[in-house]
C-alpha cells in the first residue's frame, strides 16, 4: 500500500487483551463521534494474527496505545508497538512523507508499576502521555467528554 494512498481508518488502537472492555468502550465512543476506528475484535483473523494486525497498522492513519501493566509485560504488545514505530519509517517509501498525519497517541489507563516503567520504550518516553482513568472517569462525565472531544480533533 503507497502511504500516499487513502487510509482505511482514522485510528488502530493497541492494547492489551486484559483492557479490551476499555479500549471496546473507547472505541464505540469514537465512532459515535465519526471516527472510524480499527480494533483487534472487529478483525478476528482467519488468518495469521501478526499479519492481520500489521494490515491494520497499515491502513490506519493514526495510532491509539493504551498503556497499561498488562500491555507493557506482554510480548505480544511489544511485537505490536515495534510496528506502530516502523510504520513511520515506511511511511517515506515512495517519496511520500506521511508523518505529518500519523500521529501516535499514549493513553496510559492506570498507574505503571515502578518495575515496568524501563519496559516502557524509549521512543514512547518521547511522546505526549495522557492519563485516563477508566474507572473513575465514567463515560457520561465531563473529563470523558473532553477527552473523546479532543482524540476527535487530533485523529481527524
Amino acid at each position: 500500500m503507497c502511504p500516499c494512498q487513502k487510509f482505511k481508518y482514522d485510528v488502530f488502537v493497541s492494547y492489551s487483551s486484559e483492557n479490551s472492555n476499555v479500549a471496546l468502550d473507547l472505541a464505540l465512543n469514537l465512532r459515535d463521534a465519526g471516527i472510524e476506528v480499527w480494533l483487534y475484535e472487529d478483525h478476528i483473523p482467519s488468518s495469521g494474527t501478526i499479519q492481520n494486525i500489521n494490515d491494520g497498522i497499515m491502513k490506519s492513519r493514526n495510532a491509539l496505545v493504551l498503556l497499561s501493566n498488562n500491555y507493557l509485560q506482554s510480548p505480544f504488545c511489544k511485537e505490536e508497538f515495534d510496528c506502530l514505530i516502523l510504520m513511520n519509517l515506511n511511511a517515506h517509501e515512495g517519496g511520500c512523507i506521511v508523518d505529518q498525519c500519523r500521529y501516535k497517541i499514549i493513553l496510559q489507563i492506570e498507574n505503571i508499576l515502578t518495575n515496568l516503567k524501563s519496559k516502557i520504550p524509549q521512543f514512547a518516553r518521547n511522546l505526549k502521555t495522557f492519563f485516563f482513568n477508566p474507572l473513575s472517569n465514567h463515560k457520561n462525565s465531563k473529563d470523558f467528554i473532553n477527552l473523546i472531544k479532543w482524540l476527535k480533533k487530533q485523529l481527524l
